[in-house]
């Protein structure tokens, strides 16, 4: 068949299989066999423009000068700069406010990096974005076609005059654009001004309540008071995943910022959050490290998600040592969910993990809520992000699966599942797993996560850093330990005993070892944490601890002399890194 007979629109789908497979050569190619080819190969060709540096605009500024109508092709623009080879001046920015069939937006500072020029240069380039979504928001006065009207994501790590935050209003026009979908913002800070005079900070909003098209929000290192949550959540219509991981790896340019954290005020985040009760399906809260706890309440945030209806996955992170729980929920629960996350999971003890896991978050009345639906609860455990030059060749935080296994033995847990994988522990009375036999629970599928940072990149990561790693330890839908893991643990052990071994299941003191190791590997944690607080790294500006007290609460010895561990049951493959929940 002559490719030529085919219908343009599907002649335009065989030229976007060469685009998503990056194969441009072909594509330009494409653009000298005939005029109808050239006129479907172009628009597949100009569908996504990706700048790196300055100077390349001048190659996009003379293909839209030669034929204007090109600038109807670009459907998807990324403006990620390159931070050490960027040309300030010069060359006049991209005018987004044209490219009419825009759907997709990425935009970069390069002033983010510490080590970056702040000449205000890049100014002009922001600006003349934020004037676009002017023209373009539910405020504008404009009555014929307006600008990004088909613009559905949107993307921006910016920075601030000469600093790595930047300061918008709830009234900013990108949260009243009306067609976007999805919206990521990233070392933003959204704060009231000084005083409880807040009228022009958020005022005209009202008119706007849940007009927008927003289906998905997310904060990255952001600041973002609950005053301020509170009229952003308002303008969406039906908001289904809503993620907002709180400032802990920078400090924003604002004296008050530390009040200004959501677990300063919980009954306006609350608040905030129920305004999309009908309509949230996914709920991601990531709090501050730089929050300390308070001494009036049984937890730093205490979440009411009892009227979320819909909301199936819950992800709640930074579970630092304080002297109160970082999280808890109140009753009545969220009523459907499936999927529960928690993340930085620090808990060292096996009643320091019941106490988070059971007394605070409430783990097992969601597992039988899920349960009593015949659906399958999935219980996740991020553990602490270990640093990528750990001397240690066999995973840092394997020495934290033991408290955790068992202190869901009996309660989300089938023992006879899991049995021999680690041993028990002296600590767990017998009472308890009496009960949980006495009792069973349904049994949920419990899967413990290890982090890996790879370099000294934090959040926001940008163009060309390296994210972190993420290795499945224990799973108990696929299996238990990785064989990656398994061979890894079988050479420490052999190395341990003095050389090889051919029977290797009896070891001596392994409670012992590990609850040692365990204290070793946190210290050396926190000790790499503050290094790199105290450094700028590549992912943005220094950290800055404030101080606070962080004592470890319900400490028990836990250890046996002897313990026979049978081989655990292997992946018949290593599973990949585990996707976000959804």
């Amino acid at each position: 068949m002559d490719l030529l007979s085919l219908p343009p629109e599907v002649l335009l789908q065989v030229f976007d299989v060469l685009r998503t497979d990056g194969d441009i050569d072909s594509l330009r190619a494409s653009l000298l066999v005939c005029r109808t080819m050239q006129g479907v190969a172009e628009r597949a060709l100009y569908h996504t423009i990706a700048f790196r540096k300055r100077s390349s605009m001048q190659v996009l500024a003379r293909a839209l000068e030669a034929d204007p109508r090109r600038l109807r092709y670009i459907q998807d623009l990324e403006l990620q700069w390159s931070t050490l080879n960027y040309e300030h001046g010069g060359i006049q920015p991209p005018d987004i406010a044209a490219m009419l069939n825009l759907r997709r937006l990425l935009s970069e500072s390069p002033e983010c990096q510490p080590w970056a020029l702040k000449n205000g240069g890049w100014k002009p380039d922001m600006q003349n974005c934020l004037n676009a979504f002017q023209e373009a928001s539910l405020r504008s006065t404009i009555t014929g076609p307006r600008p990004l009207e088909h613009l559905l994501s949107l993307t921006l790590h910016w920075s601030g005059d000469g600093e790595r935050f930047w300061s918008v209003t709830p009234s900013c026009p990108i949260f009243l654009h009306p067609t976007l979908r999805e919206i990521k913002l990233s070392c933003v800070s959204i704060v009231g001004p000084e005083g409880d005079d807040d009228t022009e900070w958020g005022a005209g909003l009202d008119e706007f309540c849940h007009k927008t098209a927003l289906e998905s929000l997310h904060f990255e290192e952001s600041l973002v008071s609950p005053r301020a949550l509170e009229r952003i959540l308002s303008l969406p219509k039906s908001l289904k995943r809503f993620m907002f991981q709180e400032v802990s790896h920078h400090r924003p340019g604002v004296a008050r910022f530390i009040y200004e954290l959501i677990g300063f005020d919980n009954n306006t985040l609350n608040a905030a959050l129920v305004q999309q009760a009908n309509s949230l399906e996914h709920l991601a809260l990531e709090s501050s490290k730089y929050l300390r706890a308070s001494q009036s309440s049984p937890a730093d945030i205490v979440l009411s998600l009892g009227d979320f209806r819909n909301l199936k996955s819950l992800e709640l992170g930074y579970h630092l040592l304080r002297r109160n729980e970082p999280w808890m929920l109140m009753y009545p629960l969220p009523p459907y969910l499936e999927r529960f996350r928690v993340t930085e999971f620090r808990p060292e003890k096996a009643a320091a993990v019941r106490k988070s896991l059971i007394s605070m978050l409430r783990v097992d009345e969601l597992i039988k809520n899920a349960h009593a639906r015949n659906h399958l609860f999935h219980l996740d455990i991020w553990l602490p992000s270990i640093h990528f030059r750990s001397s240690l060749e066999l995973d840092a935080n394997f020495t934290r699966l033991e408290p955790i296994i068992n202190a869901l033995d009996g309660k989300m847990l089938r023992g006879p599942a899991w049995e021999g994988v680690l041993p028990l522990s002296s600590g767990i009375p017998d009472s308890a797993l009496e009960e949980g036999i006495a009792a069973p629970q349904p049994w949920p599928r419990v899967s413990i996560v290890s982090v890996k940072k790879m370099g000294d990149y934090i959040p926001p990561y940008l163009h060309g850093e390296r994210r972190p790693e993420y290795a499945p330890l224990f799973d108990t839908h696929d299996g238990f330990l990785t064989e990656e893991l398994f061979n890894t643990i079988q050479g420490e052990i052999q190395r341990g005993m003095g050389g090889e071994a051919e029977e290797w299941e009896v070891i001596e003191g392994v409670g012992e070892e590990e609850d040692d190791s365990e204290e070793g590997d946190s210290s050396a944690e926190e000790e790499d944490e503050e290094e790199n607080d105290e450094n700028d790294d590549a992912g943005g500006d220094d950290e800055s601890e404030v101080e606070g007290d962080e004592n470890n609460e319900d400490e028990e010895s836990e250890g046996a002399s002897q313990t026979t561990i049978p081989a655990p049951k292997l992946l018949t493959s290593p599973p990949p890194p585990p996707p976000p929940l959804t």
